[in-house]
C-alpha cells in the first residue's frame, strides 16, 4: 500500500514542480535554475516510481526533492516567488520526503 502511495504522490509531485517551472518561465521570464528544478521534479517522480522496494531509487527520490526545495529557496530569496507561492509545494515535497524515509525505516 505504502509503495503506491509513493508512486502516486511522486507523479503528483513531478506535475507540480512542472507546473511551478511553466509559471517561472512564463511569468518570470528566465529564472536561471527553472531546468535544473524540473529535471530534479522529474527524477524524483521516476524514481519513486521505479523504485517500488528499492532503498537506493528511494533514497535518490529523496535527494532529487531536496535539491528541487532548495532551488525552490533560492527562487524565493531571489524575487522570483513569494513565500506563500512557494508552500504548496514546499510541504508536498517535506510530505514525501517523510514517507519515503517511513518507507525506508520500515525494510
Amino acid at each position: 500500500m505504502k509503495s503506491h502511495t509513493i508512486i502516486n504522490k511522486g507523479f503528483q509531485y513531478s506535475i507540480r514542480t512542472a507546473e511551478l517551472v511553466r509559471y517561472l518561465q512564463e511569468q518570470k521570464k528566465g529564472f536561471p535554475l527553472s531546468e535544473k528544478l524540473l529535471s530534479c521534479g522529474l527524477e524524483a517522480g521516476m524514481h519513486c516510481r521505479q523504485g517500488e522496494g528499492e532503498k537506493d531509487l528511494h533514497k535518490l527520490a529523496a535527494e532529487n526533492i531536496k535539491k528541487a526545495d532548495f532551488i525552490i529557496e533560492m527562487a524565493v530569496y531571489a524575487g522570483y516567488l513569494t513565500e506563500k507561492q512557494s508552500l504548496p509545494i514546499r510541504e508536498e515535497g517535506s510530505a514525501l520526503l517523510e514517507l519515503l524515509q517511513q518507507t525506508e525505516k520500515s525494510t
